[in-house]
């Protein structure tokens, strides 16, 4: 490649950023005329954050978030959280989270695989799905600890019936009721 080619292809694209840079700035600014002088002034528009987003984004939500997982650890069942520990932006939330399983074997069918999987659909009408606890068992063990998991997978079943159940948990303490799907297992 000569110089010629080089420099040639180096202002063809300088032409086409500063293109670009027409077409995405410029509309963004404006032009402001006085007496004797011309100058561009930038001008934001910013727009005004949701109720959600408040309530995430306030200097205390990581604080409170994180002192209420650690109450929440500490009790082996759910209980809501006092009003006081709840973040000022939740404490009129008393609507449940909704919890849906979206896979694994079908409600009352039967499988030959040992392995299964449970993956979650979760929302609420203030905490952000991120944020959710969940917990789960498998036919009458131990409830897992509360997480913010997702999925659930168990290996290796054994022969017979088994149910699944989950719970989901919102940051205002609110817990959803049970969610079941009950299969067979038959090698």
């Amino acid at each position: 490649m000569t110089n010629n080619t080089i420099r040639a292809m180096s202002i063809a694209l300088l032409g086409l950023s500063l293109g670009l840079w027409g077409s995405i700035i410029i509309p963004s600014m404006h032009i402001k005329k006085t007496a004797t002088i011309t100058e561009t002034v930038w001008q934001e528009q910013p727009r005004p954050l949701t109720e959600i987003e408040q309530a995430t984004m306030s200097a205390d939500f990581i604080t409170d978030f994180e002192k209420n997982l650690e109450k929440k650890d500490q009790s082996p069942t759910p209980t809501p959280f006092l009003t006081a520990d709840v973040p000022a932006s939740m404490a009129d939330d008393l609507a449940p989270p909704t919890i849906t399983i979206s896979g694994g074997p079908v409600q009352g069918t039967t499988t030959a695989m040992p392995d299964v999987c449970f993956p979650l659909w979760v929302s609420d009408n203030m905490t952000p799905w991120q944020q959710l606890s969940s917990r789960g068992k498998l036919d009458e063990g131990q409830w897992s600890t509360w997480s913010t998991a997702t999925s659930y997978c168990y290996q290796n079943l054994g022969n017979g019936t088994h149910t699944f159940t989950v719970q989901l948990r919102d940051l205002a303490g609110n817990v959803s009721p049970e969610v079941t799907r009950t299969f067979i297992v038959k090698r």
